[in-house]
């Protein structure tokens, strides 16, 4: 199957020029992954700083934007703002707080988009693939479950092992499509 078709040949000469730094953020990744791995308390804890961090320059950035905006929806903007600010604060003096909270939320949303995936899966039924859809709901419903009920020792661990395998698999991805960007 040819995916380069909808790409002009200045493209794939730009692409083919530019391969290596696929393969330099894939093997960063990668690096970032296998770290994360053999220390995911580490991981975890800098997954809640960031995470932390991002809340606190969204809310500023929500406030500034209010006052440019016009008058409709002001208040709104500016009290989503301020409890980013706040959340983001809160995550920053409290860390530890921080990343049991964090992974509750997420063990909730695997929870959630396990079982829509159950439902969606059991409509999608007589199509093709539906079993997949099915199989990805279980496992993401069972981490949800697993982690709500062990929270206390996943806590520290989960978030860090979650990133770890996704810098791993996208430094694999980024790697793998370097080369074939190389052979373009």
């Amino acid at each position: 199957m040819d995916t380069t078709t909808n790409l002009k040949p200045e493209d794939i000469d730009e692409l083919r020029k530019k391969w290596y730094w696929f393969l330099i953020i894939g093997i960063i990744c990668l690096i970032g992954g296998i770290f994360s791995l053999y220390q995911p308390f580490f991981a975890t804890l800098t997954v809640e700083i960031l995470t932390a961090w991002i809340f606190v320059v969204s809310g500023i950035a929500n406030v500034i934007q209010a006052f440019q905006a016009g008058q409709k929806g002001k208040g709104w903007m500016i009290a989503s703002g301020v409890l980013l600010i706040l959340l983001g604060t809160v995550l920053i003096l409290r860390p530890s707080e921080g990343i049991v909270s964090l992974t509750l939320v997420v063990a909730a949303l695997l929870l959630f988009y396990g079982v829509m995936q159950i439902f969606y899966a059991y409509h999608l039924r007589p199509s093709r693939g539906w079993g997949w859809l099915f199989f990805s709901g279980i496992i993401s419903g069972l981490l949800g479950i697993i982690i709500f009920a062990q929270i206390d020792i996943l806590a520290g661990i989960a978030l860090g092992t979650f990133l770890a395998i996704n810098l791993i698999m996208n430094g694999t991805m980024l790697i793998l499509t370097s080369f074939a960007i190389k052979k373009l």
